[in-house]
């Protein structure tokens, strides 16, 4: 063998690994990312069964404009819930929350002269 078929076979190689090992993070990263949708799913589900049918249409609603938003009401409302301080939600209650949370923005106002 000469030197040029080595190299050529080491580059093949070196190749192969680097495509294999690229395949397997890819394959790690989205059982991760399905991982952590069922864990959304299920803090959803258990948070939305104690919503009435209003508070569930304002979240519907909160959901598809500010899907961001949603989320963190729902962490927050979940984590409420495990602490044993929240047993019903109401369209109020969602209300709150949805406010607090976006209180803690900063609001920029632009002022022309």
């Amino acid at each position: 063998m000469t030197a040029d078929e080595l190299e050529r076979i080491r580059n093949e190689r070196m190749r192969k690994i680097l495509a294999e090992q690229a395949r397997a993070e890819m394959e790690s990263q989205a059982v991760e990312e399905e991982r952590i949708k069922r864990e959304i799913d299920a803090i959803e589900a258990r948070v939305k069964s104690i919503m009435t049918r209003e508070a569930l249409q304002r979240y519907g609603a909160v959901k598809v404009a500010h899907p961001e938003l949603a989320m963190t009401v729902m962490i927050a409302l979940a984590q409420s819930i495990e602490k044993g301080m929240i047993s019903r939600i109401s369209d109020e209650m969602l209300k709150k929350a949805l406010k607090s949370i976006q209180g803690k923005k900063r609001d920029i106002r632009i002022s022309r002269k």
